[in-house]
């Protein structure tokens, strides 16, 4: 019998030591191994991080405006700012973006990251970010060239290329300013 147990201690020495050797490989045992960054999308990249995927609230609604020359049938949808107001149209355009994945903005459903700067004041600090640059530029520049100042404590993480220049990124930046 004494042959059983020594053949038992074996057996368990191996199935530990095959466990340690598969732990060491997985984890490389390189103590200066860096994590292989992912791509947001626009170039940006950010080492390990993974988005979140987040529920949206449902987008303005969407009408069709006719954008064919007099005798033509086609009609394009454009989106209609809801009331006519420019912060509520930059609202429901924030919702169509994947901007709550890495952003928070208290009260609105889908926004609850914590990668990017909390965006719930952003308008009351908005102009104390860069120096010689008012709230309006700064919140635009962030959207359109994040990587232009980055804000303390946060990494350059934003993609560009989220909203071009035109009526949306100018109905967000509205949006963003009302944020007291």
């Amino acid at each position: 019998m004494p042959h059983r147990r020594t053949l038992r201690l074996l057996l368990t020495l191996g199935a530990v030591s095959a466990a340690a050797s598969l732990t060491l490989a997985a984890c490389s045992g390189d103590s200066n191994a860096t994590p292989t960054p992912i791509s947001l999308g626009g170039g940006s990249q950010v080492a390990g991080f993974t988005p979140t995927p987040t529920s949206r609230p449902p987008a303005a609604q969407v009408t069709t405006k006719p954008t064919a020359k007099p005798g033509e049938s086609s009609t394009t949808p454009q989106a209609q700012p809801p009331g006519g107001n420019p912060a509520a149209a930059g609202k429901a355009k924030l919702a169509t973006l994947p901007c709550g994945a890495c952003h928070t903005i208290s009260g609105f459903p889908g926004f609850g990251g914590a990668v990017g700067p909390n965006l719930t004041t952003v308008g009351s600090v908005a102009a104390t970010r860069k120096p010689g640059t008012d709230a309006a530029a700064y919140i635009r520049e962030s959207i359109v060239n994040p990587a232009a100042f980055i804000a303390p404590n946060f990494p350059n993480a934003m993609p560009p290329g989220l909203l071009a220049e035109g009526k949306d990124l100018d109905n967000v930046v509205a949006y963003l300013l009302s944020l007291k």
